[in-house]
């Protein structure tokens, strides 16, 4: 039987070597899974506050939520592109960065 603490060290090393990896699509995905998590998560958080503390007006406009979460890809980017192992990953996360702030900013462009 393995104990708890056994437990925890397992799951932190497969979780360390999941990410340690260099492959290009590995970066697309995880460029793509990351502002979606993290859209959700703010946005959630913003309804509720707003819903607290502002009577249901919204604190922050979507958008503004949205590239807040492709810009958080930037820390995922400077971690893969200053280890040279990980080159490919970077590049991943890079490319699908710079396509979710174009796409942004033609967004925010039409509703101006």
């Amino acid at each position: 039987m393995i104990s708890l603490n056994g437990l925890i060290i397992k799951i932190s090393l497969m979780i360390k070597n999941i990410f340690q990896r260099n492959n290009l699509w590995f970066g697309i995905g995880l460029a793509i899974i990351t502002p979606v998590i993290t859209y959700f998560l703010l946005q959630s958080l913003i309804d509720y506050l707003s819903v607290i503390i502002n009577y249901g007006i919204p604190l922050i406009k979507a958008i503004t939520v949205q590239m807040i979460a492709v810009f958080l890809n930037l820390f995922f980017y400077i971690k893969y592109i200053r280890s040279a192992k990980y080159e490919q990953t970077g590049k991943g996360v890079m490319i699908v960065t710079f396509v979710l702030v174009i796409i942004n900013f033609i967004i925010r462009w039409q509703i101006m």
